[in-house]
């Protein structure tokens, strides 16, 4: 099955491109489909991705771009600036954006650039999936490439950097992310605890993972007497590599739930309020759990038990 597409792309060997990818660590991984199809219809193309996220460099080592550099450089911000370009050519033959550029500020500085094609899809705009949206960028999509869904082929200094916080003599393990980037995304922390509980006594090793914004997840861990271990602190890496190791994944609606899921795990994503008909993450095994309503008070109403039953005929009990 296709949906329409905007812009079809040629092969030109030899040639630069730059691909611009703002917003968070979630947004980057619905844009690796897009990257993977740019590789493969140009692929005599050296691609550099230009983002936000230290992500970007496993995608690097994944192949879906050649090198990776900050969005926030000095010598790339007159790109969004509403004043003409005045940096000079950039070494890139051809721009794709997945920024918001209402004013057509970005497209206009690229050509000023020296990019004689740039091609434009807004993140904010969409209709359907957003990994479908941001690929039409390219051109019509078919959701039964099985490219798409192919995991995230990761070095193996990031395999091994998984095995530095993992508990010594772990059994199967199961990753547990209670936290997002955003307190009304979560699902009560009292159920993922009860879940980890069911997990254990189901044969496996229940891991805590936590971000520098989980301040308040960790709060309650501390608060419900939490036994499980507790990883906080993992660089991007640590994060995927460790991911790379477990049997299962359960999180919330987050940046680290779209990881575990390209990298090809069993991966349990709890939904609301946001919609995951638009923002679910992308893989070959992810399962996700939401409510009937899209609403904070309707995630809360999902039960420990409910989570369970969909996770033990997977493996987990």
């Amino acid at each position: 099955m296709k949906k329409s597409g905007i812009t079809e792309c040629h092969s030109t060997t030899g040639s630069r491109g730059l691909a611009l990818r703002g917003g968070s660590l979630g947004d980057l991984l619905l844009t690796l489909p897009a990257l993977r199809r740019i590789r493969r219809e140009l692929p005599g193309l050296s691609l550099t991705l230009a983002t936000r996220s230290s992500c970007a460099e496993l995608l690097v080592d994944d192949g879906a771009a050649d090198r990776w550099l900050s969005l926030e450089r000095s010598d790339l911000a007159g790109l969004f600036s509403s004043h003409p370009w005045e940096g000079g050519l950039l070494p890139y033959d051809r721009a794709w954006s997945w920024m918001r550029d209402p004013d057509g500020h970005v497209v206009r500085n690229l050509k000023k650039a020296g990019l004689s094609q740039v091609a434009v899809r807004d993140p904010s705009t969409t209709v359907c999936h957003q990994a479908d949206h941001l690929e039409q960028i390219v051109g019509a999509v078919d959701l039964d490439d099985p490219v798409r869904r192919l995991p995230l082929r990761l070095s193996a200094a990031t395999q091994q950097a998984g095995t530095v916080r993992m508990p010594r003599r772990c059994r199967p393990l199961v990753v547990i992310h209670p936290g997002s980037g955003s307190a009304i995304k979560n699902w009560p922390v009292d159920r993922f605890i009860r879940i980890a509980e069911w997990v254990d006594g189901a044969g496996y090793t229940p891991v805590f993972t936590i971000g520098e914004a989980d301040a308040v997840v960790r709060y309650e861990l501390e608060r419900r007497n939490n036994r499980y271990p507790l990883l906080e602190g993992l660089s991007i890496r640590e994060m995927a590599g460790l991911l790379s190791r477990a049997a299962l994944y359960l999180g919330n609606d987050s940046g680290i739930s779209h990881l575990a899921a390209v990298i090809g795990i069993r991966t349990f994503v709890v939904f609301g309020p946001t919609d995951p008909d638009v923002w679910a993450p992308v893989g070959q095994a992810v399962t996700v759990i939401r409510p009937d309503r899209l609403n904070a008070q309707a995630l809360r109403s999902i039960t420990a038990e409910q989570v369970w039953q969909i996770m033990r005929p997977f493996g987990a009990g």
